[in-house]
């Protein structure tokens, strides 16, 4: 799922902790490189570089940084985020008259809602506020665990894909074998058992989703290329997929995982900037450390899969990428953790770093604002560039998008205490219209 966002409880300005904003920024920003691709490009193929660039040249090395460094570890530090954010507001006893728990439930049932809108009506399919919104619900309970707790049920969440993808992947190559054993049969002139015949069907579906299929692209550039009714109806199917099977299936379990993690973090004050200089060294270390390099290896195991999947089932015991996916992305969102936190510590670029604060006190706004702006950009009812650009010129795409939002973002909070649709949220959640001058 390409998709992800950060902690977007609106808190109040003079409550706010700089250096959490800053991280906010970087990761509310971050989460376009990832999220760019399905954008503009048809979705089963998104992250495959032998299709979408080729395996030279700059779109290819493109590939290589998004996939090693960015992918799913953006969305791996919003997640965190959104659990900071819940220690932080459940630590309150009481907000303008109202329990905790009453202002915690409704913020995340209007989150649900704006969610809906974002998949829905924005029309875009990699939305995940509504799953942070579930995920969310989950989580009051979890708010007085100790931290090692939080990080140890978080990791153990993180573990339930590794295990899912290792059987799902020794059921293909149970499949494989059989189809082998069939095809031997019959050459042999003897007949298939119904069984026998529904391994071959199995067997030549999966093989046939792995393929090329030069057609299935042109059809879908089409259809994005088309009407908002055309759009709105392929996107309401999708949505609905995603949503559904594969939130329960995958989503929850890497949302929540991270979630628990990042109220853990929050706790023994990572996020706060409580640690020393040398422990945000060490954390910056050790994860780029274990995973980038897994990342790099990953990515040539992720080539292979693409070039041939038959092959790479045949030569492999386990899924290597799977396998390895959480616990890379675990250790490289670490990694930048401690980046960005000896980055604000230092006071290296402040100016900067409170620029990026800016965007992430409208990380919200600015979510959905990123929604608006590429869908028009690429969609048929506006600009149209779905499909047509390298892979490359997406990220130009990006870096627009980025100036807006922090040239706007910055304006608007020199004349306003939270953005537009912080107010509002806030305002829906007390059931009455909130100061925003």
């Amino acid at each position: 799922m390409q998709q992800g966002q950060a902690s977007l409880w609106p808190i109040e300005k003079t409550e706010r902790i700089q250096s959490i904003d800053m991280i906010r920024g970087v990761a509310l920003l971050g989460i376009l490189l990832m999220n760019i691709e399905s954008f503009g490009y048809f979705h089963e193929y998104v992250e495959n570089p032998v299709i979408y660039g080729g395996t030279s040249g700059i779109n290819y090395w493109v590939w290589w940084v998004i996939t090693v460094v960015f992918e799913g570890k953006m969305r791996g530090l919003f997640s965190m985020l959104f659990g900071a954010s819940v220690i932080l507001l459940t630590s309150k006893k009481e907000t303008e008259g109202l329990s905790v728990a009453d202002v915690y439930y409704r913020r995340l049932l209007w989150l649900l809602v704006f969610g809906l809108i974002n998949a829905y009506i924005l029309l875009w399919p990699g939305d995940i506020l509504y799953a942070y919104a579930i995920c969310g619900l989950f989580l009051f309970p979890f708010r007085k665990m100790k931290p090692v707790y939080l990080i140890i049920c978080g990791v153990l969440f993180l573990c339930k894909d590794v295990v899912q993808s290792q059987m799902e992947f020794q059921e293909r190559k149970e499949l494989r074998r059989e189809y082998v054993e069939t095809q031997k049969l019959q050459k042999t002139g003897k007949k298939l058992s119904e069984k026998q015949k529904q391994s071959v069907q199995k067997w030549e579906e999966f093989e046939k989703s792995t393929r090329f299929d030069p057609k299935k692209i042109k059809e879908n550039d089409a259809l994005m290329l088309s009407g908002y009714g055309t759009i709105f109806g392929f996107c309401f199917k999708l949505n609905q997929e995603l949503q559904s099977s594969e939130f329960y299936n995958e989503t929850f379990w890497d949302c929540i995982g991270m979630m628990l993690i990042g109220m853990g973090l929050m706790k023994i004050g990572v996020f706060s900037g409580k640690l020393k200089t040398k422990e945000y060294l060490w954390l910056m270390l050790i994860g780029y450390g274990i995973g980038i390099p897994m990342g790099i290896f990953v990515a040539f195991q992720e080539l292979s899969f693409f070039r041939d999947a038959v092959a790479f089932i045949d030569l492999n015991t386990i899924d290597t990428v799977s396998a390895t996916y959480e616990p890379r992305r675990l250790f490289i969102t670490a990694g930048h953790v401690g980046l960005l936190m000896l980055i604000f510590k230092s006071g290296w670029f402040k100016g900067f770093a409170k620029v990026l604060s800016s965007v992430g006190q409208m990380a919200f706004t600015n979510y959905l604002m990123q929604s608006v702006l590429c869908t028009l950009f690429f969609y048929g009812y506006g600009l149209g560039y779905f499909g047509k650009l390298q892979r490359y010129e997406l990220y130009l795409v990006v870096l627009s998008v980025w100036i807006i939002q922090l040239i706007w973002s910055n304006i608007w909070l020199r004349n306003f205490r939270l953005g537009p649709l912080e107010w509002l949220w806030k305002s829906l959640t007390y059931a009455r219209k909130q100061p925003i001058r």
